[in-house]
Order: C-alpha cells, then sequence, then structure tokens
C-alpha cells in the first residue's frame, strides 16, 4: 500500500505543473502506467486525467500485478522501457531491487 501512496502522491505532484489557466507546459507527452487494475486505474484516472491534460500529458494504463511487471523489465533488459511508472506491492520490492543490479 505505501507503494500505492507514493506513485499517486507522484502523480499529484506532476499534476501540479499544470497552472490554473491551463496553458500547456508539455507538448504531448505521453507517459504509460503500469498498475493494478479495476477501480484504482479510475481513482487515478479521476484524480489526475485533467489536470495532467491540461499541462500536455495524455496517461496510457497497463494493467497487471507486481510480478507481470517484473517480467516485462526484465524481459526487456537493454531494450526500451515499457512503461514509464509502475506500481509495485511491498512483497515484490526487495525482487525489483535484486533484479536493478
Amino acid at each position: 500500500m505505501m507503494f500505492r501512496s507514493l506513485v499517486l502522491g507522484t502523480a499529484i505532484a506532476l499534476s501540479m505543473l499544470a497552472p490554473a489557466s491551463a496553458q500547456k507546459k508539455f507538448n504531448d507527452v505521453t507517459i504509460t502506467v503500469a498498475t493494478f487494475g479495476g477501480p484504482w486505474i479510475d481513482r487515478i484516472k479521476a484524480e489526475l486525467a485533467a489536470p495532467l491534460a491540461a499541462a500536455g500529458i495524455t496517461m496510457n494504463f497497463v494493467a497487471g500485478t507486481s510480478t507481470e511487471f517484473l517480467a516485462k523489465l526484465i524481459a526487456a533488459r537493454g531494450q526500451a522501457v515499457p512503461f514509464d511508472v509502475v506500481e509495485i506491492a511491498d512483497e515484490t520490492y526487495s525482487d525489483f531491487r535484486a533484479g536493478a543490479k
């Protein structure tokens, strides 16, 4: 749950980049967010889609589990990373850290 809070906090900080006048700070940037599916994606969209869109950022989502995200990162080693932001569960945190070495 700590990581969900961390990612949501980071995304909220990104949303603050959009000024009240809704002037674009980014030139149509798309970020891919790997996260848990269902209502959690709906919550992220509800909280962040409009402010980030106003700043010129579009979010694409990849739903799955921490284990699936780790497998995708390992498979992509040496190539383009499959997502820009990834949410992981506490129990897979050490696996992600070990894979980064």
